[in-house]
């Protein structure tokens, strides 16, 4: 194990591939570690694991904690809890990610790209923005905008605006918007607007304006607003279509 700085105040560690660092560290400042790492990380300003250099294409997990005042950044996958004002994890996290200003889930190029569709699971709260790449199953609330690039199966919660670009199974909740590429599948409430590509076996749709731009002929499909619209057929007030499918 390699240790650079001043313990308690700037200290930074690294471990080889074969290695593991573990252990409760803090620091006035920075506390850092390269390389995957069990337990728990703070520091006054930064905190978290990076990669080992001449390795970059390794990930370095961390299993436990990471809280950094300013920032709290994981290069790999987070198995435990993210905090500071700047959560950021360069894979997938399971568990809890809390960013006072925003809480980021996004994949490094540098790293292995068939992990980009794997999914974290748990909650995500950014004060601003949570912003997550790839599957998200659980719970992500942004205060300005909640966005997931893949597929949500939990709950999406925003005070403005709510969108992701794959399919929902579960709830999407804006006071302003919802806007998703694919298929709905559960419940959407945008107080303005809410859109979709398409529906699953249920989707409810709640808004003043509510588009639908497919129907999917297999599903049941209920919106209420004061502009409706499924594939073609657009309906004020109140507009059902495929009641059939449950009904038999």
């Amino acid at each position: 194990m390699i240790q650079k700085g001043i313990p308690f105040i700037y200290h930074t560690t690294e471990s080889s591939l074969e290695e593991t660092g573990e252990g409760f560290r803090s620091s006035a400042i920075v506390e850092w570690h390269r390389g995957d790492y069990n337990g728990v990380l703070f520091g006054g300003v930064l905190a978290g694991t990076g990669k080992i250099p001449n390795h970059k294409s390794k990930k370095s997990d961390l299993n436990g904690v990471s809280i950094g005042g300013l920032w709290s950044s994981v290069k790999g996958n987070l198995n435990g809890a993210s905090l500071g004002l700047l959560a950021v994890v360069s894979s997938s996290f399971y568990g809890l990610q809390v960013g006072g200003i925003a809480s980021i889930c996004d994949y490094d190029r540098g790293v292995d790209s068939e992990d980009r569709r794997k999914s974290s699971k748990g909650l995500s709260f950014g004060g601003l923005v949570s912003l997550i790449e790839g599957n998200m199953n659980g719970v992500s609330i942004g205060v300005i905008r909640s966005e997931i690039d893949g597929d949500i199966r939990g709950l999406n919660l925003s005070v403005f605006c709510s969108s992701g670009k794959w399919d929902v199974k579960g709830a999407s909740i804006s006071a302003v918007s919802n806007s998703y590429r694919k298929q709905l599948s559960g419940f959407s409430y945008g107080t303005l607007y809410n859109h979709a590509g398409s529906n699953g076996r249920f989707a409810f749709q709640v808004g003043a304006v509510n588009h639908m731009t497919r129907y999917n002929p297999n599903g049941l499909v209920i919106q209420i607003g004061l502009y409706n619209q499924i594939g073609e057929r657009m309906i004020p007030g109140l507009n059902i279509r495929g009641l059939r499918n449950i009904l038999g």
